[in-house]
């Protein structure tokens, strides 16, 4: 059995925390070309959905962090 490792990093190069280090178990078989582009597609199925989990669940805690950070009290005393 072959795995897959996936990490996420973000523009900094930090890594997505949600995304920490998944790792993905391909059942190739014997190695057939039939059996590896089954376990690929299904691989790509499941990484795919892991990923876009990933990046809206980051990209919303990113959102929320900045709204917290503009509404907190120590910024509304400069407006």
């Amino acid at each position: 059995m072959a795995t897959i490792e996936l990490t996420i990093r973000d523009d900094e190069g930090n890594i997505i925390p949600s995304s920490h280090k998944r790792i993905y178990e391909l059942n190739i078989g014997k190695g057939d070309s039939d059996t590896i582009e089954g376990a690929v597609e299904q691989f790509r199925h499941k990484a795919l959905k892991d990923i876009h989990k990933d990046l809206l669940s980051n990209s919303q805690e990113e959102f929320v962090a900045r709204i917290k950070k503009k509404d907190s009290p120590a910024t509304a005393k400069h407006r």
